[in-house]
């Protein structure tokens, strides 16, 4: 792979992509992406968290139930297309 990112990472990128998860005011939630990735991958879904994290691609909100939103706007949509995901990036984010 172009990223050295498992098909796992990825689509947790995809759905915090289309989710609109850009800032730490709209993150998504910890268990929902859970339950949403577990049945689909074998992978530990803690290690794929720590993946992201570690390589800057995600920020955490600490809550109650962590969240997380992407954190590196360029680099995610970078390795989503080089793996085929369709994203459309105008080059001009406004976040607020």
């Amino acid at each position: 792979m172009p990223c050295d990112l498992s098909n796992m990472e990825l689509l947790i990128l995809y759905i915090l992509y289309r989710k609109k998860n850009f800032t730490e005011k709209a993150g998504y939630n910890h268990e929902k992406l859970k339950n949403i990735l577990i049945k689909k991958y074998k992978q530990n879904f803690d290690d794929a968290i720590s993946v992201l994290k570690n390589n800057g691609y995600i920020g955490t909100v600490k809550k109650k139930e962590p969240k997380y939103y992407i954190f590196d706007f360029k680099k995610t949509i970078t390795a989503l297309t080089a793996h085929g995901y369709h994203v459309i990036n105008h080059g001009i984010i406004h976040l607020e």
